[in-house]
């Protein structure tokens, strides 16, 4: 790709040269998505659920569905009303299995998770907890400062003897420090970095047999910590999501005629970090090492052209929120051809499926798709016309990039 090419397209693209020839077939065992955030429905001024969720269900098996909603999943009784919500937007034929991340808050009790967490299968309200450290994301103020406060709720979640459940309960973490202990503010650079150091490793000092999930990992330097941990006999895990090995920090301010600009629908939290990271969080989807597994965190905010609606935007008051909208068969087809280019395709249902089952204690399961090697653009927006709140639209962060695998064959 010439370097004016390069500059219009930022990201990386895998090399159309190393694909297979158009017309192949590869067959693919249905993804599983661990973390997604399927947002609100019309009745709450939202109207992204209606969009995202059936989406959700008809290219993956199932995943992990993010609290930070309106109101932000904080009870079980929130969590249960959140989840018969999107339960009945899941077209009847679909097979989509719901989990929920309820959020860990400095007023989350132990009692409040073992309520949610310790029930018969397929009623719980809890399946795990995200937790957001302070001021670092879009948690609707629903975060953590002070790690002491929840090491009584993360014990609960590790060392108590279920009457229902069979395995202790991870937690997510959007792994991020913000604020040094002077109060002084860490660049964002740094950010992800501070926390594994400072809050993981006093987690794992407090509570040492905790299982947790890394979120959304952007850093090579946290890949080395993850592993390290592991080699240590601690249960650290690692969310990739390919949008951290497709763009760095660069591409997040080239406009699309080779100037410069804010990038806003591919702006994430974590911020991209630079190119050598970029390359390591590609290279460790690829490496079949199973601490690392396929979580796209597709974070949809809408376009600012519905007076109607409250909630969502991707743009409020001239500030850009993180989160980028995925469209989930791009999102499937750039892994695949990851894969294809490295010469490892027989390890992407690893990487897709079956290492994120064994992160979260699920049966690992088999059920077949099939990709065609077609090539195809990226459209440029996901879109529904809702009857209480008008047409609501949004820029998808890979629009317009080209893609190289097609789904033809659904699961049965």
């Amino acid at each position: 790709m010439d370097t004016l090419s390069r500059l219009a397209l930022p990201g990386y693209h895998p090399n159309p040269a190393r694909m297979p020839p158009l017309g192949t077939r590869r067959r693919v065992n249905k993804p599983w998505n661990g973390h997604l955030h399927p947002r609100d429905d019309d009745l709450v001024c939202d109207g992204r659920s209606e969009m995202l969720v059936p989406l959700f269900a008809d290219h993956y098996y199932g995943g992990v569905f993010v609290g930070n909603t309106y109101p932000a999943i904080t009870t079980p009784l929130i969590s249960l009303q959140k989840k018969a919500t999107w339960q009945a937007l899941i077209p009847p034929s679909s097979r989509f299995e719901i989990r929920i991340a309820a959020l860990l808050t400095e007023e989350t009790t132990p009692e409040m998770i073992i309520a949610g967490y310790d029930q018969p299968d397929g009623q719980q309200a809890f399946d795990v907890m995200k937790m957001y450290l302070k001021s670092v994301s879009n948690a609707t103020g629903h975060d953590v400062d002070n790690i002491d406060k929840v090491i009584p709720c993360i014990h609960a979640m590790t060392y108590t003897k279920w009457q229902h459940q069979r395995e202790p309960m991870r937690l997510m973490i959007h792994a991020e420090r913000k604020w040094d202990f002077a109060g002084a503010r860490i660049g964002i650079l740094d950010r992800e970095f501070h926390a594994m150091q400072r809050d993981i490793m006093r987690i794992l000092a407090k509570v040492p047999d905790a299982i947790l999930i890394i979120c959304h990992v952007s850093d090579k330097r946290t890949i080395e910590f993850i592993r390290y941990l592991r080699s240590l006999g601690y249960w650290v895990y690692g969310e990739i999501a390919p949008q951290y090995a497709i763009w760095c920090l660069d591409d997040l301010f080239e406009d699309s005629k080779g100037g410069t600009a804010l990038n806003g629908p591919i702006f994430n939290v974590p911020c991209f970090k630079q190119e050598d990271s970029r390359v390591v969080v590609l290279e460790t989807m690829l490496s079949g090492d199973p601490g690392f597994f396929f979580a796209s965190d597709d974070a949809c905010h809408g376009d600012n052209e519905n007076s109607n609606r409250l909630r969502g935007f991707k743009i409020v008051d001239g500030r850009v929120i993180g989160g980028g909208t995925q469209l989930p068969e791009a999102v499937v087809s750039f892994v695949l051809e990851c894969f294809e280019e490295a010469g490892k395709i027989e390890m992407a249902d690893n990487f897709l499926s079956h290492f994120g089952r064994d992160a979260h204690g699920l049966p690992r399961y088999d059920m077949p798709e099939w990709y065609e090697r077609y090539d195809w653009t990226v459209q440029d927006r996901i879109e529904r016309t809702s009857p209480l709140l008008g047409y609501i639209r949004s820029k998808l962060a890979m629009a317009g990039m080209p893609r190289r695998f097609k789904r033809i064959m659904k699961a049965a």
